[in-house]
């Protein structure tokens, strides 16, 4: 999961992005009268931390 930390702060030095045209794709939610990108990617890797650290403390 840091592998794909670093890859996200440091995607700007090398042009990447989060998703790809036949990965999944993100989810585009209107607010505030502007379209927002979230990246589904980014979100389930998130969750999946919060659940290990989770584990962690319990255990």
């Amino acid at each position: 999961m840091m592998g794909f930390f670093v890859a996200v702060l440091t995607r700007g030095m090398y042009r990447g992005t989060l998703h790809d045209a036949n990965g999944i794709q993100p989810l585009r939610i209107q607010l505030g009268g502007r379209t927002r990108e979230f990246d589904m990617n980014l979100v389930l890797v998130l969750v999946g931390s919060v659940v290990t650290a989770i584990a962690v403390l319990i255990f």
